[in-house]
């Protein structure tokens, strides 16, 4: 399993740190629906970037951490309560900050 430092990831907006972990949902709900065998390396990378995160804005944004932690929840919930029928909702959660990273990104000047 590959491990991100919690320095590299610093170094991210919330909503890149956010948008990353929307890709690594995205490929574990897409290995879970293929019955890949790739399900269970997606599913520990997003939990990885999902603790490491939270570890980011405990200090300075405790009610974001919420937030963070809550996601963590409903994206677990899909596997592990059989809720699988919200699978596009979360991914659609997670693709609004990968849009708004990208434009932030774009309009930084």
């Amino acid at each position: 399993m590959h491990e991100i430092t919690q320095d590299y990831w610093n170094k991210f907006t919330l909503l890149e740190q956010l948008g990353n972990i929307g890709s690594e949902v995205g490929r574990s709900i897409k290995a879970y629906k293929n019955n890949d065998k790739s399900f269970d390396s997606a599913l520990f990378r997003a939990l990885d970037l999902f603790e490491v995160t939270a570890k980011c804005w405990v200090k300075t944004h405790p009610n974001r951490v919420k937030e963070i932690l809550r996601a963590k929840e409903e994206y677990l919930r899909l596997f592990y309560d059989d809720n699988f029928k919200d699978a596009e909702n979360i991914e659609r959660y997670f693709m609004y900050f990968a849009y708004a990273a990208r434009y932030e990104k774009e309009n930084k000047n």
